[in-house]
């Protein structure tokens, strides 16, 4: 990151930045096509953010779903793997 900032402490600086631009809008018209530009970044960058914890969100559900399959299969293995032995016995060759 920039400075040591983190993307929120960035965002926010712009924002504060915009909120200022639009306050003195006036004064400052040979700047509305940056200003515009701007203010279309920090829009998408919030989109951006609300898409990204959306995923992180079911990327965690996606994990934990993953863990139970995983698991349910684990012991499934296992009760295979000793119905084989009942079948064939301990000692099979085919073991």
């Amino acid at each position: 990151m920039p400075n040591g900032k983190s993307y929120s402490e960035i965002v926010g600086d712009l924002q504060r930045l915009l909120a200022a631009f639009n306050a003195n809008a006036g004064d400052l018209q040979h700047l509305e096509g940056s200003r515009s530009s701007l203010e279309g970044l920090v829009s998408q960058v919030q989109v951006l953010s609300q898409e990204q914890a959306a995923l992180t969100a079911s990327k965690q559900e996606k994990t934990q779903e993953l863990r139970i399959v995983v698991t349910e299969g684990q012991r499934l293995g296992t009760v295979l793997r000793f119905a084989v032995k009942q079948h064939y016995g301990i000692s099979a060759e085919k073991l």
